[in-house]
């Protein structure tokens, strides 16, 4: 068994029996499948996954369909997601359209620029633009029942 293998059966123990933290990176896809699986088996916990925009994760073109069952499927578990991204643009739909906050520091790409304007508003242009170095901004996403 490798080792990613040893860690997830080791983990799944944890379940319901009180708080624990993980930290991992994917080393591949199938991996991704697997965590996934293995996450959304469990119930009541928080989630952070960095550069969700990559590994063929979460990203754009090709977003492992187990994440995005997660994604859409586990605040039915309890499961909270807190993600990362250096791209904005990359980053799947089916993700940013569960998104209560986008927490956004300085952007200078024009794909990243037109998204998150495109995506909070016009407004959000000239805010995440003018940021300096390690700033940040809250930019939240539409809300659906219009109740912004």
């Amino acid at each position: 068994m490798d080792h990613a293998g040893r860690f997830f059966r080791g983990a799944a123990g944890f379940s319901g029996q009180g708080p624990f933290a993980v930290c991992w990176t994917p080393g591949h896809s199938d991996e991704v499948i697997y965590f996934s699986q293995l996450v959304y088996a469990m119930r009541d916990l928080w989630l952070i996954f960095e550069e969700v925009n990559m590994r063929g994760v979460g990203n754009v073109r090709e977003p492992a369909p187990e994440f995005i069952d997660l994604v859409n499927f586990g605040r039915n578990r309890g499961i909270s997601l807190i993600c990362t991204a250096k791209r904005a643009a990359q980053v799947s739909r089916d993700l940013t359209s569960q998104a209560d906050l986008i927490i956004s520091f300085r952007q200078d790409e024009p794909n990243d620029i037109k998204y998150l304007s495109e995506f909070c508003g016009p407004q959000v242009e000239d805010r995440v633009t003018s940021l300096r170095k390690h700033d940040w901004e809250i930019v939240y996403p539409p809300d659906p029942y219009g109740k912004a």
